[in-house]
C-alpha cells in the first residue's frame, strides 16, 4: 500500500533507522492471482523439463482446466527450441550460488538468443515486420528439442563469458 510506504518515509526524515522503519510497517502481501493455482503451477512447472511441463499441462488442459488450456497456447507462440533452454535455464538458477553466476547463465540464452542463425530475429520478423504472426521455428515442435540443442545454448561461452567487472 502506498500509505505504509509513505509512513516507512516520514520514519526514516525522522531519524529512525531504515531496517526499523520497514519493520515497523511490514506486513504479508495479499495473495495474488495465481495464488489459488499454486499446487497446479508446482506440478506442471516442477517437472524435469519443459517437454514435461508442456505435457503435464496438456493432460490438465484435457480435463477442462482453462487456465491450463491458456498456457499451453501461450507457451505454444514461442520458439521451442527458447522454451526448453528457458525452462532448464530457470531450473539450472536453483542450485547456482550466486547472483553473479545466474547472471552469466541469463547472459549465454540471451548471447546465443541474438546469433542471427538463432529464432530471436524469426520471431521479430513474424510478429513486427511481416506481422504473419507464424514463425517458422527450428525445431517446430517443443518434442523434436533434443538435449544437446539446450545444451548448447547454456554452455560457457569462453572469452565471451560474462563477469560483474
Amino acid at each position: 500500500e502506498s500509505g505504509r510506504l509513505e509512513q516507512v518515509a516520514a520514519a526514516i526524515a525522522e531519524g529512525v533507522h531504515p531496517d526499523a522503519a520497514i519493520a515497523a510497517h511490514a506486513g504479508l502481501a495479499e495473495a495474488g492471482a495465481l495464488a489459488d493455482r499454486q499446487e497446479q503451477i508446482s506440478d506442471a512447472f516442477g517437472r524435469e523439463s519443459a517437454l514435461a511441463c508442456v505435457e503435464r499441462l496438456e493432460e490438465m488442459a484435457e480435463g477442462g482446466d482453462e487456465w491450463a488450456v491458456q498456457a499451453v497456447k501461450l507457451i505454444a507462440r514461442n520458439s521451442p527450441r527458447s522454451v526448453a533452454a528457458a525452462f532448464r535455464a530457470i531450473h539450472m538458477a536453483r542450485t547456482l550460488s550466486s547472483l553473479e553466476d545466474c547472471l552469466a547463465l541469463e547472459y549465454r540464452f540471451a548471447y546465443r538468443a541474438l546469433l542471427p542463425e538463432a529464432e530471436f530475429l524469426e520471431g521479430i520478423r513474424a510478429m513486427v515486420i511481416d506481422k504473419d504472426r507464424a514463425p517458422k521455428w527450428r525445431p517446430a515442435t517443443l518434442r523434436e528439442v533434443t538435449p544437446d540443442m539446450v545444451d548448447a545454448m547454456l554452455a560457457p561461452l569462453g572469452e565471451k563469458e560474462w563477469t560483474p567487472e
